[in-house]
């Protein structure tokens, strides 16, 4: 519990959830916006459409009335009294529902009238009364459209679009608010002409409001219960995310003490091993892994990396402290000897010998640890020029002449050498073969035989060094050109080293172009063979 508490407050888990749900708030306000938006422009067309049609009705029903006024007949009374009835009747099935107390007054009910062709009101929704008795009477009078005549554009837009004209605005400045209006032209008599416009209006907001605010609610509604949801996966993915994150800063933590044994867990889905792709899928490509799994597997490779290097410098360190002990303690012993005449001057000649032996030993450690500081910074750097390796192969085994005679070992491939010339840096082949050469005499069985070839191939030169012996066993095989690497951990001078010998002549081999490779079978032979490019 304290870590998953010591989790959660983090600070990359909450940037990364804050931000997440940030754009999920401002994903549901943009779509609740969006959504609003939509909902208004659909009302606003269903109201236009249902003003349309019921102007269209209204026309119908009024096709056998005059215009403009008719005389005061009773039949044409009666005419016309139909006619307002119908334009009351329908505005009121369209007023149907309405909140007076928040559509109060004439201005906001739904209006229909006729005009003539001159833009005049000559019938409306409001000119038809019921008197006491609850007979229709006709008062002549309409207080909204009285005084008002329609612009010319519309006038004519209304006479002569035989699909309807349907808009928004004040009609020229008859309202004093905004209105959804929809006109139908009106052919009246016998000759089909057309003498006026049907025109069916209502409030913008009439009945619009209400149901935005019902469609709001229940949308927020969802939107609230949704963003929980949202919320609640987004922290969750944010822990399973970011926890692998958090568990790579404290090993990487306790890496840097030196503990290298935590190692950092990750489930995920395993992925199904793709299918071979059939004939008719021939590009069917194979699915990538989870860029975080691919992460810890790389932190794991990382930490497992770092506990073997740690592992092999304490290592180095321990067998360079003894490298160095070892013929130090050799030389100050006899030279204390030489010095308080322990011993005699007739041996002094032979231990000597064995100081200088020493010191050449001494030598060989420092360099070789110089030259592996050079390829770490990068700083070995080749001075190429033409020479003869078969000569540089005859020269590096006379150093080792008295070795060789010690162990009487036999040198083959000497007499069928023939002079192969290569454009190198000569100091640095030198140091590959002396390497090779020297692991070859250390390694050899007494009595044994050693061979060195150098072939001069179309393109390359080939040169190859063999001894006879324990040779390598194959698990070592792979990890010989390794710094640090040692296949034998005892302590004898012939076996004892830095391990830095093979790694130094790869690099080298390496930074000339070529390539060196190892074969061996154990307790037979041991074979280094390397090529570089003419």
């Amino acid at each position: 519990m304290p870590r998953r508490a010591h989790f959660f407050s983090s600070g990359l888990f909450r940037r990364y959830a804050v931000i997440l749900s940030s754009l999920l708030m401002v994903s549901f306000i943009i779509l609740g916006a969006a959504f609003i938006v939509t909902i208004a422009r659909f009302w606003s067309d269903e109201k236009l459409a249902q003003l349309s049609e019921n102007a269209q009705r209204v026309a119908l029903r009024t096709q056998q009335v005059m215009l403009p006024r008719p005389r005061t007949d009773d039949v044409r009374e009666m005419q016309v009294q139909m006619v307002l009835y119908t334009l009351t009747e329908t505005a009121n099935a369209l007023n149907t529902g309405i909140d007076e107390a928040e559509s109060p007054g004439l201005y906001v009910r739904t209006d229909l009238f006729i005009i003539n062709t001159d833009g005049q009101v000559v019938y409306c929704s409001d000119m038809l009364t019921l008197d006491a008795s609850g007979f229709i009477a006709v008062n002549g009078n309409c207080p909204i459209h009285q005084s008002s005549v329609l612009p010319a554009d519309i006038v004519t837009r209304a006479l002569t679009d035989k699909n309807g004209f349907k808009g928004e605005g004040t009609l020229g400045g008859m309202f004093t608010e905004h209105r959804y209006f929809a006109s139908v032209p009106l052919a009246a008599g016998e000759d089909g002409v057309v003498n006026g416009a049907v025109f069916a209006t209502a409030p913008l907001t009439q009945g619009l409001r209400p149901y935005i605010q019902q469609v709001t609610l229940r949308f927020f509604g969802a939107v609230i219960f949704s963003l929980l949801f949202g919320i609640a996966t987004i922290a969750f993915l944010s822990y399973r995310l970011t926890k692998p994150l958090l568990d790579m800063q404290q090993a990487a933590s306790r890496y840097a003490v030196g503990d290298f044994s935590t190692r950092v867990y990750y489930r995920a889905k395993k992925l199904r091993k793709p299918k071979p792709a059939a004939s008719k899928h021939p590009k069917r490509r194979r699915k990538h892994p989870d860029e975080l799994v691919a992460l810890v597997e790389s932190f794991n490779n990382m930490a497992q990396d770092l506990s073997v290097l740690e592992q092999t410098r304490r290592s180095f360190v321990a067998n360079v402290s003894h490298e160095l002990k070892t013929p130090m303690t050799t030389i100050g012993g006899f030279i204390d000897g030489i010095l308080d005449g322990t011993i005699p001057s007739a041996r002094q000649e032979h231990y000597l010998g064995i100081v200088s032996g020493e010191v050449r030993r001494l030598s060989r450690l420092v360099t070789g640890m110089l030259n592996m500081s050079r390829i770490e910074a990068g700083e070995l750097h080749m001075k190429p020029k033409a020479f003869d390796i078969s000569e540089l192969l005859l020269q590096t085994l006379l150093n080792f002449e008295r070795l060789i005679e010690q162990k009487d070992v036999r040198v083959e491939g000497i007499d069928t050498l023939k002079p192969v010339f290569i454009s190198a840096d000569r100091d640095m082949m030198s140091q590959v073969i002396y390497n090779l050469c020297d692991n070859a005499v250390k390694f050899v069985d007494g009595g044994g035989t050693i061979g060195v070839q150098a072939l001069d191939e179309d393109d390359r030169v080939v040169v190859t060094v063999h001894n006879s012996g324990a040779g390598i066993g194959q698990k070592d095989l792979s990890s010989v050109f390794e710094r640090f690497y040692k296949q034998d951990q005892s302590r004898s001078y012939d076996t004892k080293s830095a391990g830095l010998g093979l790694y130094i002549v790869k690099t080298i081999v390496e930074l000339h172009g070529g390539k060196i490779s190892a074969s061996s079978l154990e307790n037979q032979y041991a074979k280094f063979t390397f090529w570089l490019p003419k």
